[in-house]
């Protein structure tokens, strides 16, 4: 279990150290003249104005012409964003002024060609954060360009819908702890929706639980079946659907209240999204203090950024719920195949989140989401740990002779070998063949009495893994003799 978890703790490690590096300071080049890469991107940016201004031209006259321009300016755009993007990750001038030029081309090129908006947003919020007093020739230009993209986009956000309506209730939260004026209001209204929704969802929560309970409690006697028909699959899958059947259990009852719950975590990562511009006067801890001036690569200069810190955290906290949500499985290879998922499903998501350059403000709602899910599932499972270590149930309904409450059987049962199984006893009362299950013997017993007591001709227990659960298994009874 040790190694395991420093295995665990060194890939997390591992995948910090790949997002935060490197972690150089921004320095002047002393070339002047521009870099190949740049001067090739500035030639295919000349052509892309000029089809875009031929096409304009040809609008009255020759639209099938027109389109066929605009297509070449399309084209010639995406190149000249690819070259940028060279000059901005070479060695030589990535991180002096031709590098931060190269940022902001590559933004005007997405705002007037792409029309992509948000994309030269966040190349403007890269050359903001990250090239803190470099000098380069449209620097007075950049910081006016960015705060005008993110006005007009925020704006829209507000005003069109159905989007604007998402955008209202996240605001509607935010003004009640204080709006502009507490830079812990946006936290806060984070905070404030995490909780609501997840106390919205805990029905279906604990539908999910109480599947997952389910399942637990019927391992051991899957294993049994499992040991039985190992060379038989088909009768292995058989009797095991048979087994979940009899005791009312849904192999896949635990994913009817996940996909429900998809749709709502949906609308408030689009709500998120929507909300990111009003985000960059959040501020939440080490998000928007002297940490993120210094390293802005790693802390988040407000809660509309990413912030690599709060990836970390996100990813380890999936990993947890991850190993909490999972049923454990008693088959080795199933068993190790879940462990693997465990650690790279976290990973997987992190690394997309950290290539999305999803806002600080979203993963901040789903780090507080998975801590409070996570305890939930603890406070559940707490509630229920004696059922699921082999407790069987118990019905609350007194049996038909009044002795006290029934005792519902825990695995279905097959004929014995040289009886019928009309002779079998009957659990729940249903001897009189009202209805019920076949009892085993040995297996209808409560916890407390099975431990304490032996059979009454002195045989002890085969060693089957019920036994190794608090329930006594059935003797071994040769086939030739009589089963009582």
């Amino acid at each position: 279990m040790k190694s395991r978890l420093a295995a665990c703790l060194a890939l997390l490690t591992l995948t910090a150290a790949f997002l935060i590096a490197p972690i150089i300071p921004a320095r002047g080049q002393d070339a002047s003249a521009p870099p190949p890469a740049f001067a090739v991107a500035q030639r295919l940016q000349t052509e892309a104005q000029a089809a875009a201004n031929y096409a304009q031209a040809l609008d009255a006259k020759d639209l099938g012409n027109a389109n066929i321009q605009r297509d070449i300016a399309h084209r010639r755009a995406l190149q000249a964003t690819l070259k940028y993007r060279e000059v901005v990750g070479s060695a030589a001038y990535g991180r002096g002024p031709w590098g931060a030029e190269a940022l902001f081309q590559e933004a005007q090129v997405q705002h007037q060609f792409l029309h992509d908006d948000n994309g030269a947003i966040q190349s403007l919020q890269t050359l903001h954060n990250n090239y803190h007093g470099v000098a380069f020739p449209s620097a007075p230009l950049a910081a006016a360009t960015l705060t005008r993209l993110e006005t007009a986009v925020d704006q829209a956000n507000r005003t069109t819908p159905p989007g604007s309506y998402l955008y209202k209730i996240i605001d509607f939260f935010v003004q009640l702890f204080g709006g502009q004026k507490f830079s812990y209001s946006y936290a806060l209204a984070i905070l404030a929706i995490s909780v609501l929704v997840r106390l919205a969802l805990t029905p279906l929560s604990n539908k999910q639980f109480a599947s997952m309970r389910e399942m637990q409690k019927l391992q051991p006697y899957v294993k049994e079946i499992q040991a039985k028909y190992k060379n038989d699959k088909e009768t292995q899958m058989r009797k095991t659907q048979e087994l979940y059947k009899e005791h009312n259990v849904n192999m896949f009852g635990g994913c009817g209240p996940m996909l429900v719950q998809l749709p709502i975590l949906i609308g408030l990562y689009r709500m998120i999204v929507l909300y990111q511009y009003q985000f960059v006067h959040g501020k939440f801890f080490w998000v928007g203090s002297a940490l993120s001036a210094q390293f802005p690569q790693v802390f988040a200069p407000n809660l509309g950024q990413q912030d690599v810190l709060l990836l970390v955290l996100y990813t380890a906290s999936m990993y947890v719920t991850q190993k909490l949500t999972v049923t454990p499985s008693i088959d080795p290879a199933q068993a190790e195949q879940q462990r693997q998922m465990a650690v790279m499903m976290p990973l997987f998501s992190g690394f997309l989140f950290y290539q999305w350059h999803l806002p600080s403000a979203f993963v901040l709602y789903y780090l507080v989401f998975n801590i409070l899910s996570t305890a939930q599932q603890k406070y559940y499972m707490k509630q229920h740990h004696a059922d699921i270590h082999g407790e069987p149930d118990v019905d609350k309904d007194a049996d038909d002779t009044g002795g006290g409450p029934r005792r519902k059987p825990l695995l279905p049962t097959e004929p014995a070998s040289g009886g019928a199984a009309k002779d079998l006893p009957r659990a729940n009362g249903a001897a009189n063949g009202s209805g019920g299950r076949r009892a085993l013997p040995g297996r209808d017993v409560p916890l407390a009495q099975a431990k304490n007591q032996t059979p009454a001709d002195g045989v002890k227990s085969n060693g089957a893994t019920p036994a190794a659960k608090g329930v006594i298994a059935p003797r071994k009874v040769h086939p030739k003799k009589k089963r009582r």
